[in-house]
């Protein structure tokens, strides 16, 4: 249970960056509802924050890596993993809590494009 609540986090910091980011290029609000809609997966909603793009969902996991290091990217996966009814274990609940809400943060504060 505990993954996936720290999963909705995740997505929502994504969702937030995917806001800022499309109104920073001057998008309109009906286009950015027309690309939250249609993102129907995590790595989609990510794949939108990151790049603009939900098709680019397949490069997610490389610039999580890029971005914010191997651990986000192991953080992601026992998030979604404890979403799904097999579950993940999380030997540290408080530090797993700790440091997804280290790296909403982070997602939060989309890079600036050149």
């Amino acid at each position: 249970m505990l993954p996936g609540l720290c999963r909705i986090a995740l997505e929502n910091a994504f969702l937030e960056a995917a806001w800022i980011r499309h109104h920073r290029t001057g998008g309109s609000e009906h286009a950015l509802q027309v690309a939250i809609d249609s993102a129907e997966r995590f790595q989609e909603v990510a794949a939108f924050a990151l790049f603009g793009n939900v098709s680019r969902s397949s490069d997610v996991k490389e610039e999580m890596r890029r971005r914010y290091g191997s651990p986000a990217c192991s953080l992601i996966q026992q998030c979604q993993k404890g979403a799904h009814p097999d579950g993940a274990s999380i030997p540290n609940p408080h530090r797993f809590v700790t440091d997804v809400e280290n790296l909403a943060q982070k997602i939060r504060k989309p890079e600036v494009t050149a």
